[in-house]
């Protein structure tokens, strides 16, 4: 007995053992990439959201105008974010100062929806103090 191969025997691969770590190499590459893709999507999203999150906070941090006093809408546009603020009364009853003159504020419902540029939306809703418009 010597220690050569049978003959017909060669080295190496063969051409399904090739093709077979082709198969796994590529679907590992689909996996990873899809996975890439969907992380990337995912931070996208949130930044957006944060963004967004932002200009409903600056919106309702700053004063109230005396003209949301009154049902209405106020729209306007933060870089790309278009925003509409509405405002609806607050069916309370307010307590009259002691002389009967109107209350110096009223609670107000107020809603901020901002569209984010990818076509959600975030709305937000809160009742504030507004200062009662002059009769």
């Amino acid at each position: 007995m010597t220690g050569t191969a049978p003959r017909g025997r060669r080295d190496g691969f063969t051409l399904i053992e090739v093709l077979a770590a082709f198969v796994v190499l590529s679907l590992v590459a689909v996996v990873l990439t899809r996975g890439l893709v969907s992380a990337r999507y995912g931070t996208a999203s949130v930044n957006e959201t944060l963004a967004a999150e932002k200009v409903v906070r600056s919106l309702l941090e700053g004063p109230i105008p005396a003209a949301l006093a009154r049902p209405g809408r106020k729209t306007g546009r933060a870089g790309d974010y278009p925003w509409v603020m509405t405002s609806e009364a607050v069916g309370l009853a307010l307590p009259k100062p002691g002389d009967g003159a109107p209350p110096a504020f009223v609670p107000v419902r107020l809603t901020v929806e901002v569209s984010m540029p990818r076509g959600r939306r975030l709305a937000v809703e809160t009742v504030r103090l507004v200062k009662a418009p002059a009769s």
